[in-house]
């Protein structure tokens, strides 16, 4: 598929110990983007990659760690971090970076999300985050942190960053290991330095089947699977960087008042545990039917969803 490629964003890859992963989704962004960078924690340094693009072997760094090295080695405006089972529409992208740069009071944009299974020919879409597609537009940063932490918002993650901006947001947690922690970081971080735009467009599709990892396996999962004791030792120690981020760069909050929207926002409800069920022989075939059936009767949303131009990409996912 012929592309003018994208030159003003870099594409930071992130991978941990998915090879397969990482080739399917190297092979699709390389149609597109013209700076990607892969940022890979296996154990195994991945030799068949030093030809393909720009590669950097990260054993022992966490997923923050990781980013850090990929943004510090970013020469463009913008930047957009992906793991290896999501895949971005690149027009999207184009429209973001068009977006930002007619609109410097914003740091960063994003669309809508979707997730896909497929079995067979069959595929299924759904639309992620509901309820969270918001702009936080206000001029404050203090009312942009309490609306970040009272109201549900989509995971800002994937959004298309600004590069400096995300880099000093980041660089006061580096010493941050929790696996995940990033997605927190991102989203009660960079918003503080400016506007977040919510496009009405479609932005990105994950692979609804993985159970994705991305850090080293001895990380735990974020603030939210600890004793309470630890859970109040890490908010702390999040505190003081957040104010260390607010003090360097002039950031006039109150100290007091972003506590307490802070608390809010890791206070929410965040179920990380996933149930594993002992499917027997009959019980698998018989759900293997059940999802054909279903994916059958609602593969509909696979045109009523996207354009014939963003189909031309999904089919290159599924190649």
């Amino acid at each position: 598929m012929k592309y003018k490629k994208i030159t003003d964003c870099t594409l930071l890859l992130i991978t941990h110990e998915r090879p397969k992963f990482l080739k399917k989704s190297l092979k699709y962004y390389k149609n597109f983007f013209a700076n990607i960078k892969v940022l890979d924690s296996s154990l195994q340094k991945n030799n068949d990659l030093k030809n393909q693009c720009e590669y950097y072997h990260c054993k022992k760094k966490s997923i923050l760690q990781k980013i850090l090295l990929g943004l510090s080695k970013t020469k463009t405006s913008y930047t957009i971090i992906t793991p290896d089972d999501d895949f971005f529409f690149p027009n999207s992208i184009k429209t973001g970076v068009s977006f930002l740069k007619k609109n410097p009071d914003y740091v960063s944009v994003s669309g809508n999300f979707y997730s896909f299974e497929v079995i067979g020919l069959l595929k299924k879409f759904n639309l992620m985050y509901k309820n969270g597609y918001k702009n936080i537009s206000d001029k404050s940063p203090s009312n942009r942190l309490k609306k970040i932490c009272s109201e549900p918002m989509t995971q800002m993650s994937y959004s298309l960053l600004k590069t400096d901006t995300i880099y000093k947001s980041l660089l006061q947690f580096k010493l941050f290991k929790q696996a995940n922690f990033f997605e927190d970081t991102i989203t009660l971080t960079h918003v503080l330095f400016g506007k977040h735009k919510y496009l009405n467009i479609n932005w990105m599709v994950r692979d609804g089947l993985i159970n994705t990892s991305y850090s080293s396996s001895n990380q735990s999962t974020g603030l939210f699977n600890y004793k309470q004791l630890e859970t109040d030792y890490i908010f702390k120690k999040f505190l003081k960087s957040y104010f260390n981020l607010l003090n360097k760069n002039n950031l006039r909050i109150n100290k007091k008042i972003s506590e307490k929207y802070l608390k809010r926002y890791f206070l929410r409800s965040k179920n990380l545990s996933r149930t594993v069920l002992r499917n027997t022989f009959l019980i698998k075939n018989l759900k293997k039917v059940y999802k054909m059936f279903w994916y059958g009767i609602f593969f509909f949303r696979y045109w009523l969803f996207f354009s014939d131009n963003e189909r031309k990409f999904l089919n290159l996912i599924f190649k």
